[in-house]
């Protein structure tokens, strides 16, 4: 005659089981990290993501000749955001905008999985509109705009020109560069 297993055993059964069931998924996970980093390496996309997991200083240069000094601290699809070593501002840079990057010191690992990713230049730019912050924009052809935030919509954006009561209506994809003033 058969013996039912013990409460214990059922738990213990129940308890390697799942133990199983988390160490698959989490190889699943490792090889489709691998899968991601390999489809990254060697790509643009590839190096931006691994400058803001790593944090590493970076130079970025821009197609209006601007160059940017500080760490890759979030991606969006359309935008890089940098904070510069010296902390007073936060740079909005759009992706097309980039000309070169020019990562300082000897590289890095890529065990750092740490990145602020997702919104869109307008959503970021919308969160200082709320504050009326004040702002520098550089333009595709190298334009620039000093001002602060009125509003933006979902493909332009308003600022009040310091110094003037005149307001500007600039589209978002003319925008190279924006610098916030912290």
């Amino acid at each position: 005659m058969a013996q039912d297993p013990s409460p214990f055993d059922t738990q213990l059964t129940d308890l390697t089981d799942g133990a199983r069931r988390a160490e698959a998924a989490r190889e699943r996970l490792q090889r489709s990290d691998r899968a991601l980093a390999a489809a990254l390496s060697g790509t643009f996309a590839g190096t931006l993501t691994e400058l803001a997991e790593t944090r590493a200083p970076v130079n970025v240069v821009t197609r209006t000749g601007n160059t940017i000094r500080g760490t890759v601290t979030a991606l969006g699809p359309d935008v890089v955001v940098i904070s510069p070593s010296d902390g007073q501002n936060r740079v909005l840079v759009r992706r097309l905008a980039i000309e070169a990057l020019v990562e300082q010191g000897p590289g890095h690992d890529r065990d750092v999985a740490h990145i602020d990713s997702g919104p869109e230049l307008a959503e970021l730019l919308d969160e200082y509109s709320e504050d009326n912050d004040r702002l520098a924009l550089t333009m595709s052809t190298g334009n620039r705009l000093m001002g602060s935030v009125q509003r933006v919509g979902v493909d332009q954006m308003i600022i009040r020109l310091d110094g003037d009561a005149d307001t500007v209506t600039v589209p978002l994809h003319a925008i190279d560069q924006v610098v916030i003033s912290l």
